[in-house]
């Protein structure tokens, strides 16, 4: 299994993707290709995918609607998968099961099975787990109050790689996903053991020099590290209190 990791927002992240999707495909592998950003009800949609119409597929996974940054920066991904002949599949599971663990609600034995759940974090994984999700959201929600975002984290970890798992039909296969998903210490790699190669793409930070500089540049976390330029964005932050204080 081949890791790819990105930050959602990055053009180039996604341009690296393709570029490796690609350099695989032309080495005579056809792994599947498996898509953190689709969910099952997009399974037709990725298995009937046509290389002339690739630019039509984003509409057709209500990719934007979803929330996700704009189609036309991940198309590229998929025209190297569409045109060396790679099967693509969701995923993340569904909104309803999403919603459902985050309600702290059981799920049905079967889906436990396929998804491995009684795998659990540790004590420390668990920690730095809600560490990161209690600065992502500003510091603003308490950390006893992040316990089911952590199950959400954990369940789309465990679908992902329940999904590398079945697409895999002995070529291996791919996963693009965000650089928290391909991390080795608590995310998909985890959860699949061996044969995983796990590749964090981040960006450059002002004043950090040195790859040592970065707490991701860790060889317990990804097997490579790739660094690109900072993309600007807005501070989220800034506008979370912006709009909570007026």
């Amino acid at each position: 299994w081949i890791l790819l990791g990105e930050g959602h927002h990055n053009p180039e992240h996604h341009l690296l993707q393709t570029r490796i999707v690609s350099a695989i495909a032309e080495r005579g592998r056809r792994p599947a290709l498996v898509w953190e950003m689709a969910e099952p009800e997009h399974g037709d949609a990725l298995a009937n995918a046509r290389l002339d119409a690739v630019e039509q597929l984003g509409d057709a996974l209500d990719w934007e609607k979803r929330g996700w940054f704009t189609w036309a920066i991940y198309q590229p991904i998929a025209e190297a998968a569409l045109a060396n002949g790679l099967k693509m599949y969701p995923g993340n599971p569904s909104r309803a099961m999403t919603r459902a663990v985050g309600r702290g609600e059981a799920l049905p034995p079967e889906t436990q099975e396929r998804l491995d759940w009684a795998l659990d974090y540790d004590s420390d994984q668990k920690a730095a787990l809600t560490d990161l999700l209690f600065v992502s959201h500003c510091r603003a929600v308490a950390k006893e109050a992040l316990g089911a975002m952590a199950d959400v984290q954990r369940l789309r970890d465990a679908s992902m790689a329940a999904s590398l798992r079945e697409a895999d039909a002995g070529e291996g296969a791919i996963l693009i996903a965000g650089n928290e998903h391909v991390r080795k210490d608590r995310g998909v790699p985890w959860r699949l053991g061996d044969s995983v190669f796990s590749l964090g793409i981040l960006e450059v930070e002002e004043d950090r020099l040195r790859p040592q500089d970065y707490a991701r540049f860790d060889p317990r976390i990804y097997d490579f590290v790739w660094f690109t330029a900072l993309v600007e964005q807005e501070d989220h932050c800034a506008r979370f209190f912006g709009r909570k204080d007026g």
